[in-house]
């Protein structure tokens, strides 16, 4: 639905970092979001099967700076992409997959990214 935002410290993902990287970040995300249900999964899981971008390029999107920053109405452009994912069958790698549908695929939700639509197969 949205477009989903992967912040690594040296900037947009793909200027030096993988897609494995990126399905690393998802998982450890959302086992971040499951672990505030009080509820967990074993590490061994296999949790995306597939995994496939949806945009050829970044998709900008821009937002006022905070208040309190120093420089008043600057606009903050993040760079963003689409993904879509096949979430393995097992039990486990649903519950993680519930808690990004629940709270978002990622970083900055709070803030309208990385929404999700669910497809049966």
């Amino acid at each position: 639905m949205t477009p989903a935002v992967c912040k690594f410290e040296d900037g947009y993902w793909k200027n030096s970092h993988t897609i494995e990287d990126v399905i690393k970040r998802i998982e450890q995300n959302a086992r971040k979001k499951l672990a505030m249900t009080n509820e967990e999964v074993p590490q061994d899981i296999d949790f995306i099967i597939n995994t496939r971008k949806l945009n050829d390029y970044p998709i900008i999107k821009e937002f006022n700076s905070k208040p309190n920053c120093n420089i008043k109405n600057q606009k903050i452009k993040l760079l963003c992409d689409k993904f879509e994912f096949e979430i393995s069958p097992n039990e486990n790698s649903q519950k993680l997959a519930k808690a990004i549908v629940g709270a978002g695929l990622l970083e900055m939700n709070a803030r309208g990214f990385g929404y999700v639509n669910v497809k049966t197969l």
